[in-house]
């Protein structure tokens, strides 16, 4: 059945279609204003019947930041590219980062290298301004030397240690430099009341030289010390015999021993009764006395008594000579001779400044030095 076109009928039916379109379809539809295909009053209809809707506009996105103009579109290539991008800056940080590290690892190496150096310097520094041993002891030998040649304390005279220091000088100069001082004449009765000794001990036999006969010092001289005494002066004969005849007897020794120990312990026990003076007075001729027991049982020991080894020569000069070559040197003064050492001590002094006067510089100036190679004077 063939019908005819009615063109008012068509125009009703579109309207009515759109009015039942969805708002986004008509915005869709309103996107062409000049649609030719509808006419004016057809638009008005629409235009009355539909909502009022925001016109249309384009909004362009921005540029990107590194400034190129137009978007660049993602995809597979773009994604390779800009990994193989990342991985190349990557790449490029991780070596200067191994580079900064070497450089810096090099300067820690050279700073080592310098701190080595400077230690090596300062050692040799300290090592060229620091005193030597020997120039240490030569330096004490120097200062004792002109302790004992400055009026030292009369403790030091009577122990023996002022008259070994100038003794030693003494024989240090003539035997360095050929030389001899002028004549200190010596009065035999002094050196008779002089003690010896080897050095190997600080005692001497001296105050056993007379057969063993003891001379008590008064303190010890009342009854509560009598059979201490009477004991001692029983058994000193016995063991200075033996000891002269090169066979000493070891019992006679320890007996003698026991019995100076005996003495010791009593005098302690009279702290109270006896005065400060005597008191100590009574301890140092123990001491003394246990010390010259002693000196009984070392090698030798009959050399004190039969005069071997003793102090003699007319002059100071024989004296310096019988020392040397006997190897002796002073022992301390025994009780009541300290007279006679006082007096060996200015005789020793006199020698020692003739001695020291022959030699320029004198021998026993110190070679101690503020630089290498350079000597210094007293």
């Amino acid at each position: 059945m063939h019908l005819a076109f009615n063109r008012p009928l068509a125009l009703v039916l579109l309207t009515g279609a759109l009015l039942g379109l969805s708002p986004e379809l008509h915005a869709q539809f309103r996107y062409a204003p000049n649609n030719a295909y509808l006419p004016a009053q057809t638009q008005a209809a629409a235009n009355t019947l539909a909502p009022a809707q925001t016109p249309f506009s384009y909004a362009p996105p921005p540029p990107p930041a590194y400034g190129y103009p137009y978007p660049v579109p993602a995809g597979r290539a773009y994604g390779s590219l800009s990994g193989a991008a990342e991985l190349t800056n990557a790449n490029a940080q991780y070596q200067s980062t191994i580079q900064q590290a070497k450089l810096q690892q090099e300067q820690a190496r050279q700073a080592a290298i310098d701190t080595r150096r400077k230690r090596f310097e300062e050692m040799r520094y300290e090592q060229a301004n620091i005193p030597s041993p020997e120039e240490i002891r030569q330096r004490e030998l120097y200062t004792e030397w002109q302790r004992s040649r400055n009026n030292p304390p009369q403790t030091e005279i009577w122990s023996g240690k002022a008259l070994n220091v100038l003794l030693a000088h003494i024989q240090q100069v003539e035997a360095t430099q050929g030389v001899r001082g002028s004549m200190v004449p010596l009065n035999s009765a002094i050196l008779q009341r002089v003690n010896v000794s080897t050095g190997t001990n600080r005692g001497s036999a001296g105050m056993l030289q007379n057969g063993g006969k003891l001379r008590w010092p008064l303190p010890l001289t009342q009854e509560r010390f009598a059979k201490e005494r009477e004991t001692i002066d029983r058994l000193t004969p016995q063991a200075v015999q033996y000891t002269a005849s090169g066979l000493p007897n070891d019992a006679v020794l320890t007996d003698l021993l026991a019995a100076v120990k005996t003495l010791k312990d009593r005098i302690n026990d009279a702290v109270v009764a006896l005065s400060p003076d005597d008191y100590i007075r009574s301890m140092r001729y123990a001491n003394e006395l246990n010390q010259a027991v002693r000196t009984l049982s070392q090698p030798g020991a009959a050399n004190y008594l039969n005069g071997q080894w003793a102090a003699r020569g007319n002059t100071a000069g024989d004296l310096v000579a019988e020392m040397t070559s006997n190897g002796l040197k002073f022992a301390p003064a025994t009780d009541g001779n300290e007279s006679s050492y006082t007096a060996l001590y200015h005789a020793l002094l006199t020698y020692d400044s003739g001695v020291t006067q022959l030699v320029t510089p004198p021998a026993s100036v110190s070679r101690l030095s503020t630089t290498p190679g350079e000597a210094r004077g007293p």
